[in-house]
């Protein structure tokens, strides 16, 4: 189900990513890619009436943000990047 919400996230398709996030298993979702979960959901809670649905999305942004794994990949893509530029010159 979660390859459907995808789907028609992916096609602009919102109002049905909608109803389909509704039906899909967050605890399955989450263990099959919480980081993709996560991500739609924040983005489609922009699309949402709730306004805590948004603050919820800033707090797991945030919290993402957080884990040193995602920054230190940051870092690496720039300093290979540099690197590279560094090689050619």
């Amino acid at each position: 189900m979660l390859v459907s919400f995808l789907h028609r996230f992916i096609e602009n398709r919102i109002e049905d990513a909608l109803q389909l996030l509704e039906k899909i298993d967050e605890g399955a979702a989450q263990e099959l890619s919480a980081f993709t979960y996560d991500y739609l959901c924040a983005y489609l809670s922009f699309y949402s009436q709730d306004v805590s649905e948004i603050s919820n999305a800033q707090a797991d942004c945030d919290a993402y943000l957080e884990k040193p794994y995602l920054a230190g990949q940051v870092y690496y893509r720039h300093f290979s990047k540099k690197k590279k530029e560094d090689v050619f010159l």
